[in-house]
């Protein structure tokens, strides 16, 4: 598996958590408040059982003749209990799946009672499908199953125990809860169907927020990525900046050693000129002095200074050339000035 696949397959992976997180902190929420919705609920329905024991199942049980029933006493206590058992639940549990069932159950529970202080009445059957309305807030099926056997199982049991505080008679036929289950069962079909359709429109929705927080999770990481290459390129271009700053205080450096150095080779190279023309001028004023007829005059002076007697050294042969010798060295001195 290559790794851009391996990315793609990771990237997916970590967005199904993350949705399936999201999912469950939604759910949990939505029961939470659902919960807390409860908790007035049942004090609700505690006020009003006692309400229908003291003014309802009174003339219901007793007749005409209105006075406190036993009824009173068991919707304060039993009713009391009956609410403060879920609103503690909500209390210690809130947004728990035990917390759903409880009130689930104690709904039913409630349904049953207010039908037994009502006597049996049609109108109180209602409250079973007040109760389905009220627990689709879950958004929980199981729950609507829950509380739908509660209500079915009392049909089932007190219909045929004691039908008068389900139907307000005495005798009824044992399968008369079959067409209460029905009319329950129908109305949790919708229900149910209601709970998976809001499911889902709630699992996309998270799925989409998920997936938004990974592309901004990505842009961001991409961002953090561009920001730390362009901090290693402003490094780069600090460091290469001031090499060349470097390197230009080195070439300026060299740039004024090489004018010095060119200055120094002119005037050296003037110097060598003036030395060049000195050395000329020597060599040609030591030609002249080699050549010069100052060394045969002295050596003729020389020469005659050795002779004793002059005259008779001229009348000699070697002699008589000294005159002419003499005579060619004066011109040469003219020559030479």
């Amino acid at each position: 598996m290559s790794k851009a696949v391996e990315n793609v397959v990771s990237r997916g992976i970590e967005k199904e958590h993350r949705t399936r997180i999201l999912f469950d902190a939604f759910r949990r929420n939505i029961s939470m408040r659902t919960d807390r919705s409860f908790v007035w609920l049942m004090m609700g329905q505690w006020l009003l059982g006692i309400f229908l024991a003291a003014f309802v199942s009174p003339s219901t049980w007793i007749g005409a003749t209105p006075s406190v029933h036993i009824h009173v006493w068991i919707a304060t206590i039993f009713g009391g209990v009956l609410a403060a058992f879920p609103i503690l639940m909500a209390l210690l549990y809130p947004g728990t799946a035990r917390t759903r069932h409880t009130m689930a159950i104690a709904q039913g529970v409630w349904t049953a009672f207010l039908i037994h202080l009502t006597g049996g009445r049609i109108e109180t059957h209602f409250h079973a499908f007040g109760s389905m309305a009220f627990l689709v807030f879950y958004r929980d099926w199981k729950v609507l199953l829950t509380a739908t056997s509660v209500v079915v199982i009392d049909h089932v049991v007190r219909g045929s125990l004691w039908p008068i505080s389900v139907y307000g008679v005495a005798f009824d036929s044992t399968y008369r809860f079959i067409e209460h289950a029905a009319w329950l069962t129908w109305l949790d079909v919708f229900l149910i169907a209601s709970c998976f359709r809001h499911q889902r429109e709630a699992y996309d929705i998270c799925r989409r927020r998920a997936e938004l927080e990974c592309a901004n999770a990505e842009v961001e990481c991409r961002v953090q990525q561009r920001t730390q290459e362009l901090e290693r390129a402003t490094h780069e271009l600090e460091a290469e900046y001031a090499a060349r700053e470097a390197l230009h205080s080195e070439l300026m450096s060299a740039s004024r050693k090489a004018g010095k150095a060119e200055v120094a080779t002119g005037v050296l190279h003037n110097v060598g000129n003036v030395l060049n023309s000195l050395n000329v001028s020597g060599q040609v004023l030591a030609e002249k002095v080699t050549n010069s007829p100052v060394d045969k005059l002295a050596k003729t002076a020389e020469i005659l200074k050795e002779q004793d007697d002059i005259a008779e050294f001229l009348e000699t042969e070697r002699g008589r050339f000294f005159p002419q010798v003499i005579e060619q060295l004066y011109e040469k001195f003219e020559k030479g000035r």
